[in-house]
C-alpha cells in the first residue's frame, strides 16, 4: 500500500513538472486584467496587449493602431494635417527592427533632426525590454515617442500633441507604459517600403498656392503621381474645420494623383467663398503615409 501511494505521488509530481516546463496553452493569460477605469487592447496579430483608459477608442488605420479620445475615429486620420482640430491621441506602430536596438533607432532619429532640438533620450524598461523615450520631437504638434525592440520587431508608441500638464494624456501614457505586454507572434514578411528622400513633399501640378478658383464650377486638383503610391488622401479645410475628405466622406482613397469636386455635387455644397486649405498625402507601398503637402486656394464667384 505504501509503495502504491509513492507511485501516485511520483506520477502527480511528474505531471506538475511537465506542466510547469511547457508553454502555456493560452499566450494571452499574461495580459493585464481591465479595471473599472481601463479597457484591454489585444493585438495578437502584432504581438502585444495593453490597458488604456475607458475614454479612448481603438481605431485601425492602414499601418498602425490608434487610440482616439472620442467616438469620431477620424481623429486618427487627420492627426498630421496642419490646422486640424485634433484631440490627444496615441499611436502604436510595429515594424521590422532589422537587427537594430532601441538605442540605435532613437539615436538615428535624433541625428536626423539635427542639433537644434536638444533631445535627451531616456532609457526605460518595458515588459523586460530596453526602451528609449524621446520628448521634444516635432510634427504638426509636439510628440512624445517611445521605441522598444522585442523579438526583432520595432514597437513605436507616439503620444500627440504631448503636454506634460495634460492629465488625460499623461494618464494614457502611464497606463499603457505600465501594462504593455508582448505576445508570441509570427509576423508575415512585411511589404518592402518605397523609401522616399528625407523631407519629401508631393508636388502640385494644379492649382498653385494662392490661386483663385471659380466658386460656382468644378474644382480640379492634381499632384505628380509617384511610384509606389497606393492611393491619395485629399482633405479640404475651411476656417479651421475639415469640410471634405475623400477617405472620410467617400470611404476610400483615389489613385493617379488627381481629384475633382464636381459642380453641384454634395461635396461642393459644403464650401463657401473664401480661403480653402488643401492637404494631400500618399499611402505608399509598405502601408505608410507621406507627409501632407498643403496649399491654399481662394474660392470666388466669377465676375460676369
Amino acid at each position: 500500500m505504501i509503495k502504491k501511494h509513492w507511485l501516485i505521488l511520483i506520477a502527480v509530481t511528474a505531471m506538475l513538472a511537465m506542466a510547469s516546463c511547457s508553454p502555456a496553452g493560452d499566450s494571452t493569460t499574461a495580459c493585464p486584467s481591465p479595471t473599472t477605469d481601463t479597457k484591454l487592447l489585444m493585438n495578437e496579430e502584432h504581438g502585444y496587449c495593453l490597458l488604456h483608459p475607458t475614454g479612448y477608442n481603438v481605431v485601425y488605420p492602414p499601418m498602425e493602431t490608434c487610440l482616439a479620445y472620442t467616438v469620431n475615429s477620424m481623429e486618427c486620420q487627420f492627426v498630421t494635417f496642419a490646422g486640424a482640430d485634433v484631440p490627444t491621441s496615441a499611436w502604436i506602430n510595429v515594424d521590422e527592427a532589422l537587427d537594430r536596438t532601441a538605442s540605435e533607432v532613437a539615436d538615428a532619429e535624433i541625428a536626423f533632426l539635427g542639433s537644434g532640438f536638444n533631445i535627451e533620450p531616456t532609457n526605460l524598461t518595458v515588459d523586460g525590454e530596453r526602451a528609449v523615450l524621446m520628448d521634444g520631437l516635432t510634427g504638426a504638434d509636439p510628440i512624445r515617442k517611445l521605441v522598444i525592440v522585442h523579438n526583432d520587431l520595432l514597437y513605436t508608441l507616439s503620444f500627440t500633441p504631448w503636454d506634460k500638464n495634460d492629465t488625460a494624456l499623461v494618464n494614457l501614457y502611464t497606463t499603457i507604459l505600465n501594462s504593455l505586454h508582448f505576445l508570441p507572434v509570427d509576423l508575415k514578411p512585411m511589404a518592402t517600403k518605397t523609401m522616399l528622400p528625407a523631407g519629401f513633399q508631393l508636388s502640385f501640378v494644379y492649382p498653385v498656392d494662392g490661386q483663385v478658383v471659380d466658386y460656382e464650377h468644378a474644382y480640379l486638383f492634381k499632384v505628380t503621381d509617384i511610384e509606389g503610391a497606393q492611393g491619395y488622401q485629399w482633405t479640404f479645410s475651411q476656417n479651421g474645420i475639415i469640410v471634405w475628405d475623400n477617405l472620410r466622406d467617400e470611404s476610400g482613397l483615389t489613385s493617379g494623383g488627381t481629384y475633382a469636386i464636381l459642380e453641384g455635387s454634395p461635396a461642393q455644397d459644403r464650401f463657401s467663398p473664401g480661403e480653402i486649405e488643401v492637404a494631400v498625402r500618399a499611402l505608399m507601398v509598405g502601408d505608410y503615409y507621406t507627409d501632407a503637402t498643403v496649399i491654399t486656394i481662394i474660392l470666388r464667384a466669377a465676375e460676369n
